[in-house]
């Protein structure tokens, strides 16, 4: 457990291809602020996966945030294939 970041408010996520992407925000003193799951990838339905995009931005402008942090997830090794760009 990370202590909070003086100064940051901080989206945590955890990717996973089956089971989606688990969102967390939390605000310079730590205090949780909101949730979410999203499926940006494959096998996810279009839809879901379309909706996961506007999602994620939502959360980092509603909450301003600041730093993102990234879990290893479920055999992802690299976030950056969460957001295809074909």
């Amino acid at each position: 457990m990370q202590a909070p970041i003086k100064g940051k408010v901080v989206l945590g996520f955890d990717p996973a291809y089956r089971t989606g992407c688990k969102l967390a925000v939390v605000d310079e003193n730590g205090k949780f602020l909101a949730k979410a799951v999203i499926y940006p990838h494959k096998p996810a339905p279009e839809k879901k996966r379309q909706a996961a995009a506007q999602e994620f931005i939502d959360l980092l402008e509603q909450y301003q945030v600041t730093m993102i942090a990234s879990g290893t997830g479920q055999r992802v090794v690299n976030p950056n294939c969460l957001w295809p760009t074909h």
